[in-house]
């Protein structure tokens, strides 16, 4: 799974072609990563520039937590002192600026899913199992702690008072440690896992998100046993986790070998109540989220082409690019899910997991995101543009070029 941490800039800049007359009755504003980490707006309307340097982007797109660079000798003495800076996300202006005593980092970290705490870690290999818990807020609330090693960050809930972090076990097996922050105590035991498995969890994790409310974390993991991988439900306020299995198909054998590059992504419906788990090389998985359960899973392949193109140019087109893609989105009626397919993406009716369509054959998608009406598919094209999509016909509407080389959309607003 792709660090959250982003690098070099963020842009604000409305570029390329607009909608048509007629076509879009709200203007948007997508954040979108780059390969190298940078995140730029996209708008679909003419807007200014801001740039802002690196750092975290909160869920919401309200702040940017970025680093101040850190501070040795005079008031911060000879252990130094690192700071924080906290940005609007959407005019670069300083909201305000945090002072920690000591060296920390914002790799490996991240915040609460409101982005009220940030949690930093230790910045040297020396350091590694250290974390520091920061309120944002006009308190200013710090708490250093201190484990070990084989301790990473998972999640904090919104309150900030539960630290979650990945304890590390021999091979790939892990345990999910909760500690109490303003406790500053590790609970004894592993955070309690509803599951009929017995043993430690055991994998890798591929992909993760978040309830916007911030109560659940749904984290995707693959297996080295050729088993399908699972989802690891962490509720965030209970500290009770739920592990869900995926059904095999045996047509996947292969592709659950080699999970992490068989292009698997996560999405939610609107209502919170679904979750998609997909995959590129041929499965959608639904699980209702209220009971943890799957209750729909279905091999999935795309329709007969209708192109003129001869079948085996497609077939050719489809094994030119190194590595499945991940990416899905489900439609705001809950009807639809699109999932990213060798080329273009899949139009999957989610009452019976069937494929009805395939659209935009040529192109290779790495990220999608649907507008909240519905009529937008917002598509990042592999190595070059993010494109507006007609979710229905996939024909392109707009294309925002001067993005430079986009990866995933982290966030899609209108602009208001």
């Amino acid at each position: 799974m792709r660090k959250l941490l982003v690098a070099t800039m963020l842009v604000l800049a409305g570029c390329g072609t607009g909608p048509a007359a007629g076509q879009n009755a709200h203007a948007y504003r997508l954040y979108v990563e780059g390969l190298a980490g940078g995140v730029e707006f996209v708008t679909t309307s003419p807007a200014g520039r801001v740039s802002l340097p690196s750092g975290f982007l909160t869920a919401d797109g309200s702040q940017l937590y970025t680093s101040g660079g850190q501070v040795f000798g005079g008031s911060a003495g000879p252990g130094g002192m690192t700071i924080v800076n906290s940005l609007d996300g959407r005019t670069g202006s300083q909201a305000r600026k945090v002072e920690a005593p000591g060296t920390w980092t914002l790799e490996g970290g991240g915040t609460s899913p409101d982005g009220h705490w940030l949690v930093l870690t230790g910045s040297s290999p020396a350091r590694a199992g250290s974390f520091l818990v920061l309120d944002t807020g006009p308190l200013g609330r710090q708490h250093a702690v201190t484990l070990g090693a084989q301790f990473n960050f998972d999640a904090i809930s919104n309150d900030g008072s539960q630290l979650y972090l990945i304890q590390n076990l021999a091979g790939t097996a892990y345990h999910v440690r909760l500690f109490n922050v303003f406790a500053n105590t590790l609970q004894v035991d592993p955070v309690f896992v509803k599951s009929n498995a017995v043993e430690a969890m055991n994998g890798y994790k591929i992909a993760a998100v978040a309830d916007p409310s911030g109560h659940m974390l749904y984290s995707l993991y693959g297996r080295n046993d050729g088993r399908p991988p699972f989802v690891h439900a962490l509720d965030l306020e209970a500290g009770i986790a739920y592990c869900i299995d995926l059904p095999a198909i045996t047509a996947m054998t292969l592709a659950y070998m080699v999970a992490d590059s068989s292009g698997w992504a996560l999405s939610l419906d609107s209502d919170h109540h679904t979750l998609y788990v997909s995959s590129s090389a041929g499965q959608v998985v639904a699980i209702d989220t209220t009971g943890n359960n799957v209750i729909r899973s279905a091999a999935v392949s795309p329709p007969p082409a209708t192109s003129w193109l001869p079948s085996f140019l497609v077939d050719a087109e489809a094994k030119a690019f190194d590595a499945a893609p991940a990416a899905s989105a489900v439609d705001p009626s809950g009807h639809w899910l699109y999932v990213a397919w060798e080329h273009g993406y899949l139009t999957i009716d989610t009452r019976n997991l069937r494929a009805l369509s395939q659209q935009d054959r040529a192109d290779v998608l790495t990220s999608l995101a649907t507008s909240p009406d519905g009529r937008h598919l917002f598509a990042v094209v592999r190595y070059g543009t993010v494109a507006d999509l007609d979710p229905r016909t996939g024909i392109r509407q707009a294309t925002f070029a001067g993005v430079g080389q986009p990866w995933r959309i982290l966030r899609l607003e209108p602009v208001l």
